[in-house]
């Protein structure tokens, strides 16, 4: 979603691809926040981004690129660079956009998931006045003498 390649497409083939990455990459966040199953704002943690990019760097290095050796299709472009990223246009990195590829790509996923965790907080925070994270609504530890530290389930 960051650097689409969308020419050659009709104006509604281009308004489905944004509705639908809008839909699953934001929109989805909020509604698995606000219900309950996923909360962005309990899981707001550095080294969970930083364990998702190298997980995904692995995909990308360890998964991709080779079927995109064996096919010449380059597949999350994994090959080379495209005409709408203007990094690759801007510093004609050749060989080198692998890696510089991961920086900035890297800086716009971490952005991104900043941009989610702010519109997360927004609605739940300010718009709802919801103070709970998902793993507070149902679960919450005991402190009494005798089960201090253990997790039980609420009674409602």
């Amino acid at each position: 979603m960051v650097f689409p390649e969308t020419e050659g497409y009709s104006n509604m083939e281009v308004n489905v691809y944004y509705s639908q990455h809008v839909i699953a990459s934001i929109l989805g966040t909020l509604v698995l926040s606000l219900s309950g199953r996923f909360d962005m704002l309990a899981y707001h943690r550095m080294s969970y981004y930083l364990l998702g990019f190298i997980m995904f760097t692995f995909y990308i290095r360890l998964v991709l690129t080779p079927i995109a050796l064996l096919t010449w299709a380059n597949l999350n472009h994994t090959l080379c660079g495209t005409d709408t990223d203007p990094v690759w246009l801007l510093l004609g990195l050749g060989k080198w956009y692998y890696i510089f590829s991961e920086l900035y790509l890297g800086a716009a996923a971490f952005l991104f998931c900043a941009l989610n965790f702010a519109i997360c907080y927004v609605v739940k925070r300010v718009v709802l006045r919801d103070e709970t994270c998902s793993h507070e609504t149902f679960w919450t530890v005991k402190q009494d003498a005798n089960t201090v530290g253990k997790v039980q389930k609420k009674d409602y």
